[in-house]
C-alpha cells in the first residue's frame, strides 16, 4: 500500500492495520481521490474510495476500490 504517515512529509496520509485474514486493511488517510480530464464532449471524472464501499466483510465492495488504490490503478 503506497502512502505513509504525515510525519514522514507525506501528502498521501494513510495507516493500515493487520485484519483477521493476515492482510492490511486501511483504518485512517486518504479517503477520495479524483480523477479529471476533459475532451471533445466535455470533462470526465474518474473516482476512487481508498476505503472501498461497504464494511461486510462478504460484499463484493467490501475491499474492491482498496486493491484498486494499492496497485496504483
Amino acid at each position: 500500500m503506497h502512502g505513509g504517515s504525515s510525519a514522514m512529509g507525506l501528502y498521501n496520509v494513510v495507516r493500515s492495520a493487520l485484519s483477521g485474514n493476515g492482510r492490511r486493511e486501511v483504518v485512517y488517510g486518504s479517503s477520495y481521490i479524483q480523477i479529471v480530464s476533459f475532451d471533445q464532449n466535455g470533462p470526465r471524472v474518474e473516482s476512487l474510495l481508498t476505503f472501498s464501499e461497504s464494511l461486510n466483510p462478504e460484499s463484493p465492495h467490501f475491499a474492491d476500490q482498496t486493491e484498486f488504490f494499492s496497485k496504483k490503478e
